[in-house]
């Protein structure tokens, strides 16, 4: 992977550009160095550090241990190429009814994340 570099307001402590390579070349970017974050909702730090010449990502407080009803309905739904052939296969073995693969792998769905 090649490095990755970011544009840096020192002041507010925030990346007003980027992170993107190739630009170690040019003015005003520094080498950055992503954090290793598992949950996208985590809050970050930036810090730049003298030592590196770079700024640094840290994750900051307790990840989210939460997922919103949203979140996780959608991510339980199958994938729409796959909802689109149990679709087909049911319209063209005519079960395009509530036995259907369709209608039940999205009925399961919405048993298992009811709305709010």
């Amino acid at each position: 992977m090649s490095p990755l570099f970011v544009k840096f307001d020192s002041k507010t402590k925030s990346i007003i550009a980027g992170p993107q390579g190739g630009m170690q070349d040019q003015d005003d970017w520094v080498l950055y160095f992503p954090a290793k974050i598992a949950d996208p909702r985590q809050q970050v730090a930036y810090e730049y550090v003298d030592e590196l010449q770079a700024v640094i990502q840290m994750p900051v407080g307790d990840p989210v241990d939460t997922f919103s009803y949203g979140e996780l309905r959608s991510q339980a739904y199958p994938k729409i190429g796959d909802q689109l052939d149990m679709l087909f296969h049911d319209i063209a073995n005519n079960r395009l009814t509530e036995r259907g693969d369709f209608y039940s792998a999205l009925k399961a769905v919405k048993d298992t994340y009811p709305k709010p």
